[in-house]
């Protein structure tokens, strides 16, 4: 099966919301052969549970992702098999190419604000922020898969 990965600095916020509103686009159009995961280039960070703001921003949204618990994309084995990464930002990118840059050129930034400790309001921005980016990145994957 081929799979789309999310990648954030903790996976705890952005990346999380990411891949839970992809993942319901995809179920509302049907698409059963694609993967959706998530994880963060800060291994410090592994084993945490979802940002509580982010839980509620997608709950209100009707999606439930409240068992999410943040991986360390070293973690996730290899990466072979995701046919896109999308990263939040530059640095994230950077930071992931360099471990793996084998991803290069599956590897696109999407960038999404960073709410970390700014509020419950950032993160409604920011789930809004990536539901206006994804209808066009849903689009471009699914056309791929299609191919």
């Amino acid at each position: 099966m081929r799979k789309v990965l999310f990648v954030c600095f903790g996976n705890t916020c952005r990346s999380p919301m990411e891949e839970a509103i992809f993942r319901e686009m995809l179920e509302k159009l049907g698409i059963e052969d694609l993967s959706v995961e998530s994880a963060g280039v800060n291994q410090a960070s592994a084993g945490q549970p979802i940002a509580p703001f982010s839980a509620q921003e997608l709950r209100n949204r009707g999606i439930n992702h409240d068992r999410h618990t943040s991986r360390y994309v070293g973690d996730i084995g290899p990466l072979d098999d995701f046919i896109r990464i999308i990263c939040v930002g530059d640095k994230e990118a950077a930071t992931l190419t360099a471990l793996f840059p084998d991803v290069v050129n599956r590897t696109s930034v999407m960038p999404i604000d960073n709410p970390w400790e700014k509020g419950e309001e950032a993160y409604r921005l920011c789930a809004i922020q990536i539901e206006e980016l994804m209808g066009a990145l849903v689009d471009s994957v699914v056309a791929e898969i299609r191919r």
